[in-house]
């Protein structure tokens, strides 16, 4: 009975590590898709004020996702020792 339960657990944290790496992948290139905005703003079409608060905006999605990824991290750390 308790092999079967054990398997089973085993299982889902194999699943849950397997999705925390495709969140894992989108918020990378969420973030990669931000930061090369930031550093390709045209300069032509926007007063220095909009490129400031368009940069302010996008560093502020930036440090929330590094912050949501660094949650997944400890999240798989705490999955593969307790595994």
């Amino acid at each position: 009975m308790f092999k079967n339960v054990d398997y089973r657990l085993l299982v889902q944290i194999e699943s849950t590590i397997d999705e925390l790496y495709v969140l894992e992948s989108i918020l990378k290139l969420m973030r990669e898709s931000c930061q090369e905005k930031d550093f390709s703003l045209p300069n032509s079409n926007y007063s220095q004020e909009q490129k400031i608060t368009l940069s302010e905006e996008r560093n502020d999605y930036i440090n929330m996702l590094n912050i949501a990824l660094d949650k997944i991290d400890h999240i798989k750390k705490e999955l593969l020792v307790n595994k």
